[in-house]
């Protein structure tokens, strides 16, 4: 029963490997979307720069939308604090 066992973790584990990553502003904020609009609510207040967040939003959107292999993910190699 132990090869069962073993075979059973591995197609788990494929099948986590296959799924979807959620990007990072849809895990922290449930959407991009929803990012995008707190961070104008704080260009509204006065607490952020207009011209600034403008740019970095766009910076940001494209690298979320524009990356399919990763699924919009931020990756890291492990022992790396680089990209």
């Amino acid at each position: 029963m132990g090869s069962v066992a073993g075979l059973r973790a591995r197609v788990a584990r494929l099948e986590r490997a296959t799924r979807p990553r959620v990007g990072f502003f849809t895990s922290a904020y449930g959407s991009f979307d929803a990012f995008e609009a707190e961070t104008m609510a704080e260009v509204e207040a006065g607490k952020l720069d207009r011209d600034d967040m403008a740019v970095v939003l766009f910076a940001l959107r494209k690298w979320e939308d524009s990356d399919p292999v990763a699924d919009g993910r931020w990756q890291f190699k492990k022992g790396s604090r680089s990209a």
